[in-house]
């Protein structure tokens, strides 16, 4: 591995895999060179994968380079507003109905959302009410059964009561033994 690298120039150089030269960026430079890269002058707004290969070709270089462009094109505020929307492929919808108020609800997680809030929250616990098509929501750091509990009795047994169905989509979160514990004690 350190027979890639060299000093040149004061400069610390990787020689990659097709000869090229690269200079190997600190994180505060490689920041700068990703910006310029994404939204500068010359910036088209790339993905991630292309901003990479911009900033290889044009001779840059660090260990978490793909990991960081990914991360830094998702979180790019104008592209999530502008870009194009990710569409689901299609299929046949099914409704549930339930008759009666407030026994079944679904739950799911949206996230991970780059950049995180201020208070560092990047998911968004969401249970949706069946019968009217309600949604309480709730930011949180991580997916953990204890923020599922805390959501479950805070923001739906105190308010509406205990629920006579909770379906969710088998996360690790929704099926821990916290999680059982929990429901089997409700009801």
């Amino acid at each position: 591995m350190a027979l890639n690298y060299l000093m040149w120039n004061e400069d610390l150089v990787r020689k990659s895999k097709d000869e090229l030269l690269l200079r190997c960026l600190g994180k505060k430079e490689y920041m700068k060179v990703m910006g310029e890269t994404h939204e500068g002058i010359c910036g088209a707004y790339q993905g991630g994968r292309k901003m990479c290969w911009l900033i290889r070709r044009y001779g840059y270089f660090w260990p978490t380079m793909m990991k960081d462009c990914i991360e830094y094109s998702k979180g790019y505020e104008a592209c999530q507003r502008h870009g194009p929307i990710q569409q689901a492929p299609s299929v046949p919808m099914n409704p549930v109905v339930k008759p009666w108020p407030f026994k079944g609800w679904a739950m799911d997680f949206i996230g991970k959302i780059y950049l995180a809030s201020s208070k560092q929250h990047c998911f968004i616990i969401i249970a949706t009410y069946y019968f009217t098509k309600w949604v309480e929501a709730k930011p949180v750091k991580s997916i953990t059964s204890q923020e599922i509990i805390t959501f479950i009795e805070e923001q739906i047994i105190q308010r509406f009561g205990i629920p006579e169905s909770i379906t969710t989509d088998r996360g690790s979160s929704f099926i821990s033994e916290e999680m059982l514990d929990m429901l089997l004690c409700s009801s």
